[in-house]
């Protein structure tokens, strides 16, 4: 079950126009993956209320931050002759791609989810044959 609402979102987001269900979506995907990452399996028995409150705030955060990588990407750069917008961030730079994913780094102390925001390395030994 989420933690936030619709309007808890929309409230840290400018001028995001997106229905409360399509933002509903976003809050389940980062229920899921916050639960995933820190292992809880029923967010009712957290440990604390002060737990309680990161994790909604992280939450929160994590649906702004998706919802910004994925339908509603923020501008930089606006020009009206030759019309051109340039947006933040850059596909493949995970949670440092909007101001949402960099805030939620700062929440999660625990560095969870930057360290799963990395790309796993894998080193495989090749067999030496003898000829």
């Amino acid at each position: 079950m989420a933690r936030v609402t619709h309007d808890e979102v929309v409230e840290i987001m400018d001028n995001c126009n997106l229905s409360s269900t399509v933002i509903t979506t976003y809050i389940n995907a980062a229920n899921v993956l916050l639960n995933s990452i820190f292992g809880i399996s029923n967010p009712e028995e957290e440990s604390s209320e002060q737990e309680t409150d990161l994790y909604k705030e992280m939450e929160r955060w994590l649906a702004a931050h998706m919802i910004a990588s994925t339908r509603f990407r923020i501008a930089s750069l606006e020009q009206v002759g030759d019309a051109k917008v340039e947006y933040i961030g850059k596909f493949g730079m995970g949670l440092d791609s909007t101001p949402y994913g960099q805030t939620l780094k700062m929440l999660d102390t625990s560095g969870e989810l930057a360290a799963a925001d990395k790309k796993k390395a894998s080193i495989y030994a090749i067999p030496q044959f003898d000829e």
